[in-house]
């Protein structure tokens, strides 16, 4: 992939929202309303349920029907987390290479002017996606700006990924590399990352491709005791992280990612199979007390153990 290849964006874009549900009647309608209310850009909205019980999929036929902009996909798959229904939505979503891309969680709320603001970022910029900061907020009226956008490092990516998969916007081309890899990926017998906010934005980097993260939070993050995976504020995030940390869970993830960045690299030698306890500090996580806190619990550094070139899929 050449990170100078850019596509066009049209005056008035036309962006293809994929939407992953499960038990979410409560709060459909309303993000549902507030993706369909997007101004200055034209929205399809590609909608899989994951066997919901509470009505979800009934109330998904209804709006489809009463809506030409919003598809249903109809299947009998049960995926049990949001990244093998997004990863799944990825595969299934209609392919135009006109197209940009968007990942919808079924309870946030955006902002109208979301999918317009980062369009222009990507026109202005020429990279091929952008994320963003988020407003988490609570049923009794709490919000915290959550930030994600600290400066980008080289080697972010085989750590953390930009800011929640719900405030992605994409080009076509990454969502065909990721295609690629999930392909890769499976043919070998290899699992991608258990985060797609993670992988995505690790496929799109290590191939070379460029992403901005824009300091505006542009939805509203609901936050509820349903949350797969929510903002992480507080002692008992903090103490959750702090586990996996020591757990070496996260060391890991980190060493999959290394592994997978591999089989992505747009040149040889461009991404890194060991990452030294330095890199760690001075490239690895955005923030500083996300780099320490990283650095402390891989001491020794980290990378992939054992790697031989034949171990690597090949990815068209």
């Amino acid at each position: 992939m050449n990170a100078a290849s850019v596509g066009a964006v049209p005056e008035v874009p036309h962006v293809c929202v994929l939407m992953a549900t499960h038990n979410g009647a409560p709060w459909l309608d309303v993000q549902i309303d507030s993706v369909l209310a997007q101004t200055g850009v034209s929205v399809r909205l590609v909608i899989s349920d994951d066997a919901s019980t509470d009505g979800t999929a009934d109330l998904l036929r209804s709006r489809a029907a009463a809506d030409r902009r919003i598809a249903v996909i109809e299947h009998d798959r049960r995926f049990g987390s949001a990244a093998r229904h997004f990863y799944f939505l990825l595969e299934h979503a209609p392919r135009d290479p006109g197209l940009l891309y968007a990942l919808a969680d079924q309870d946030d709320i955006w902002h109208a002017d979301k999918l317009q603001r980062h369009a222009d970022i990507l026109r202005r910029t020429g990279v091929q996606a952008v994320s963003s900061d988020v407003t988490a907020f609570w049923p009794n009226g709490r919000s915290v700006k959550i930030r994600k956008s600290f400066a980008q490092k080289r080697w972010d990516y085989l750590l953390e990924p930009p800011g929640p998969g719900c405030t992605f916007l994409m080009r076509a081309e990454v969502v065909e590399r990721c295609r690629s890899v999930l392909d890769a990926l499976a043919a070998s017998g290899r699992e991608p990352l258990p985060y797609h906010d993670w992988m995505i934005y690790l496929v799109a980097r290590a191939s070379g491709m460029r992403w901005s993260i824009d300091a505006w939070p542009s939805l509203l993050y609901r936050q509820h005791d349903r949350n797969e995976v929510g903002a992480h504020v507080g002692w008992r995030a903090t103490r959750h992280r702090l586990r996996r940390l020591a757990s070496g869970e996260y060391a890991g993830l980190v060493r999959q990612a290394i592994a997978i960045a591999l089989m992505c690299e747009h040149r040889p030698g461009a991404a890194a199979p060991h990452l030294r306890t330095l890199d760690l500090l001075l490239h690895g996580r955005r923030r500083w007390r996300d780099a320490v806190i990283a650095t402390l619990s891989m001491p020794r550094g980290v990378g992939v153990v054992g790697r031989r070139e034949h171990d690597r899929p090949e990815v068209p």
